[in-house]
């Protein structure tokens, strides 16, 4: 499925707490889906939770679930647990049900990122305070700190098959981990700005990273020297991000102005937008951004009180009335249907995917990139049929890789 398919930029619905003696109408500084998909937890700057029900978005409950702001939450990845943590450095275990389990104090100040180990025994924390922590969750005892960061640690994710873990921070660095030992293994300076939010691509490959200099950037994790791709389009500070959960070509980037922005990565230029100016759209800085488990909803929390649901548009409506950025409305390869107009912009894309590629190729001297980049290289100029081909190489030399098969079924459609 091609990403213009999965871009969610039609708004479902906007759901902001009441404002009486049970709750309180705050900025929302963190979402997530519960495993299922049937809920939205959202926690605000009054230390509660609100439960959103996943269908029709209507409220369910809310309750106290810290004496202070929550500034971060996250599921485990077998979806047992939730673990939240507040301005505090409090962090608590919530079940499924909401039951809370467990609470310990992590760090001596706000913890701005959780993120689980792939089998959920570990999770790693990081806070302003300027440590990452790695955590064994059963019993909820520090293993190793990781020191390196010289200010706030503003994002963290552990990588979705090894044991390494990605961070930001308020002193411009991303920097790689070893979880096992706590070495630091690297030291990237990509961004000219505090580094706000970090995410793993699915495959584990490459991550992106993005800050307050208004960049989004694109790294292979087996050559971090220069960014593969540079993205430009935020006119302010980036607050959140998200890739998407099955597509790992899509990513949503939020910033301080309210717009959020829908990404390829192979591409420099956004895909599409909703602006902050736009009708329905924030009206104040993004917090959290959260995909839906299946991927066919967005759910994102701002400082202006509210939670909004975004979903796809209906087959003919396109993406919507907002902005759309020329040479960045992907379409399928097979260019039967598209008007002369079309097809220059979808080679264009395809040109700088081959572009990407070539460079990373030429970073690796990997024969399974050459044969991906050879591929992009046919694509670019619409010769399909040598791309297919080149593509099928690569799938012999490397069964296990699953952008030759993606690109073969795109060059074949």
């Amino acid at each position: 499925m091609w990403p213009h398919s999965l871009v969610t930029t039609k708004l479902a619905d906007t759901s902001i707490n009441k404002n009486n003696a049970y709750s309180h109408r705050c900025p929302v500084f963190a979402t997530a889906w519960t495993p299922e998909g049937r809920g939205l937890v959202a926690g605000n700057s009054q230390g509660e939770f609100t439960l959103w029900d996943g269908y029709e978005f209507n409220f369910l409950t809310i309750w106290q679930g810290h004496d202070q702001a929550i500034q971060s939450m996250t599921w485990s990845n077998y979806g047992e647990f939730m673990v939240s943590a507040d301005k505090t450095g409090l962090l608590k275990y919530w079940m499924n049900n909401m039951n809370e389990v467990k609470k310990f104090q992590g760090h001596k100040d706000a913890i701005r990122a959780i993120s689980f180990s792939p089998s959920d025994l570990k999770f790693v924390t990081g806070g302003d305070d300027c440590a990452l922590k790695v955590w064994d969750f059963e019993t909820a005892t520090e293993e190793r700190a990781l020191t390196g960061h010289h200010w706030d640690v503003k994002c963290a994710a552990w990588h979705p098959m090894k044991p390494l873990v990605l961070s930001g921070g308020k002193d411009h660095k991303v920097k790689l981990w070893d979880a096992r030992t706590g070495k630091c293994l690297d030291t990237i300076h990509g961004h000219k700005n505090t580094v706000r939010c970090c995410a793993w691509l699915n495959n584990g490959n490459a991550f992106v990273t993005g800050g307050r200099d208004q960049k989004l950037k694109l790294f292979d994790l087996r050559r971090t020297n220069d960014a593969l791709v540079t993205y430009n389009g935020h006119k302010n500070e980036i607050t959140a991000m998200a890739m998407h959960p099955h597509d790992e070509t899509l990513f949503v980037s939020g910033d301080y102005t309210g717009a959020i922005m829908f990404w390829n990565v192979s591409a420099e230029e956004p895909v599409a937008v909703r602006g902050s100016g736009e009708q329905g759209a924030h009206e104040a800085c993004i917090w959290s951004l959260s995909w839906h488990p299946l991927g066919h909803l967005l759910c994102s929390g701002s400082n202006d009180h509210s939670v909004k649901f975004w979903c796809r548009n209906r087959p003919g409506e396109g993406l919507g009335p907002h902005k759309m950025i020329e040479g960045g409305a992907l379409q399928s390869p097979n260019m039967s249907h598209l008007q002369p107009d079309h097809v220059g912009t979808l080679l264009q894309h395809v040109q700088v995917r081959s572009n990407v590629a070539a460079r990373l190729a030429a970073q690796t001297g990997d024969a399974y990139d050459e044969l991906i980049a050879e591929g992009a290289r046919y694509a670019s100029k619409a010769d399909w049929r040598r791309a297919a081909r080149a593509y099928r190489e690569a799938i012999a030399l490397r069964p296990d890789r699953p952008e030759a098969y993606a690109n073969l079924g795109n060059s074949l459609n």
